[in-house]
């Protein structure tokens, strides 16, 4: 009852248009009683001590079942986006003391612990050596906690999905369409303002020219099957907000077919 009362899960599902999170919670990594504890550590710990933060990385370490389904990835996905959202709401930057003192935004902490979650998952389910270090891999235009822009906790689709596809094209796997035709299990959420979100998620990435060409043809496929899904329409104006090369604050309309242009032209 705590968990269900908790503001700031109330005001999640309301945000995600979730009706019953306990079900969501039921087939996740985290059990009710752990992530009650992994909410009330973010709320009462003081993370100006590294020590707190690496307990925090801890407390959020998955498990992973013997079988792997795709409502379990999901509903994972959307519990470290409830947390991502408690942070935001509840923790500004913070100084960490590692032999020095620097400042670190606090939402940037699950930023991490997300992509551990990928590696992790992805090491699992491809059987690839654990000695194999992401970073080696990937160039420095990576899809990374480094660059992962912060809305990622309002999208209605699991961004596993597109981590997989993009590391794959990044070690130089040859993909097909079967390849790609997994992602209507990724999308949890038909609701059209969160098929928006996911839409201005997918542009803004872009449009800061975080990735490469590789996450123009995954975001690509990822619009193209929405519109096909109809979950999104040609003319639905999307708002956007994102720098231009001088640091300055943008902010305007695009409609979703000069989007999907856009994209094609790439």
């Amino acid at each position: 009852m705590n968990f269900l009362k908790n503001p700031n899960v109330q005001y999640f599902c309301k945000l995600q248009h979730i009706d019953n999170i306990l079900l969501i919670v039921k087939r996740n990594a985290f059990d009710l009683e752990k992530l009650s504890k992994i909410l009330t550590y973010v709320f009462e710990s003081d993370f100006k001590d590294k020590r707190n933060i690496d307990k925090l990385v801890k407390m959020c370490k998955v498990s992973f079942p013997e079988s792997i389904k795709y409502d379990f990835v999901n509903n994972t996905f959307i519990i470290f986006q409830l947390l991502k959202h408690t942070i935001k709401k509840n923790k500004s930057a913070v100084v960490v003391e590692n032999n020095s003192m620097y400042i670190e935004p606090f939402d940037k902490i699950i930023d991490n612990i997300l992509f551990q979650f990928f590696d992790d998952l992805y090491t699992y389910k491809n059987k690839t050596s654990p000695n194999k270090n992401i970073q080696s891999i990937l160039t420095d235009e990576s899809f990374t906690s480094e660059n992962i822009d912060y809305s990622w906790h309002v999208i209605g689709f699991n961004l596993y999905y597109f981590y997989e596809k993009y590391r794959l094209l990044q070690e130089n796997k040859m993909l097909t369409k079967k390849d790609f035709k997994d992602i209507q299990k990724y999308i949890f959420s038909t609701n059209h303002e969160i098929s928006k979100n996911s839409i201005k998620y997918i542009t803004q990435q872009e449009y800061q020219n975080y990735l490469n060409k590789n996450s123009t043809y995954v975001f690509g496929f990822i619009i193209s099957e929405m519109i096909k899904q109809k979950l999104i329409h040609m003319d639905d104006r999307i708002k956007l907000q994102y720098e231009d090369d001088d640091g300055e604050t943008i902010k305007r309309y695009e409609q979703v077919a000069k989007i999907y242009e856009y994209f094609n032209n790439l």
